[in-house]
């Protein structure tokens, strides 16, 4: 991505660095997921890391970004 701008660029990077990702691993109906915590009752799925088969990597609720939440 290119910005032209004549604002300096800690003007324009201000606050980009603040929200600092916490990532954890857990096991998730027998895969182990990395994910990123959203809220007590939510988490984002970052990568995974070993599934059961190799159709998994292919399952569209454990691709990166998928929301998983928990009642």
């Amino acid at each position: 991505m290119t910005m032209y701008t004549i604002m300096p660029l800690e003007v324009v990077t201000q606050g980009m660095d603040s929200h600092k990702p916490v990532f954890e691993e857990m096991s998730w109906q027998g895969r182990m997921l990395l994910v990123e915590r959203i809220s007590m009752h939510e988490v984002r799925i970052e990568r995974l890391l070993q599934g059961t088969t190799i159709s998994d990597y292919l399952e569209a609720a454990l691709q990166p970004g998928h929301i998983i939440r928990f009642s």
